[in-house]
């Protein structure tokens, strides 16, 4: 199967689908606990923390994303 990627790894992945669930209004806080970060930068991060549900929001948004990728193949 042809692909454009020209080099996949982990990292790249990881950083795509972050900026993917940013752009898909996924509050920052969690998209950092779907990664796996226990420390929060800023003020405000003090004092919110990331929902129990944030999985969803982000399972939506990746999603959304791989079958918009699939359509456009």
């Amino acid at each position: 199967m042809p692909t454009r990627l020209k080099e996949t790894v982990p990292k790249v992945i990881r950083h795509t689908m972050a900026t993917e669930l940013r752009s898909a209004g996924v509050a920052a806080q969690d998209i950092q606990g779907m990664l796996g970060h226990r420390a929060y930068g800023g003020a405000t991060d003090v004092y919110a923390k990331y929902r129990p549900d944030y999985m969803a929001d982000a399972v939506r948004a990746i999603d959304a994303y791989m079958t918009q990728l699939r359509a456009s193949q």
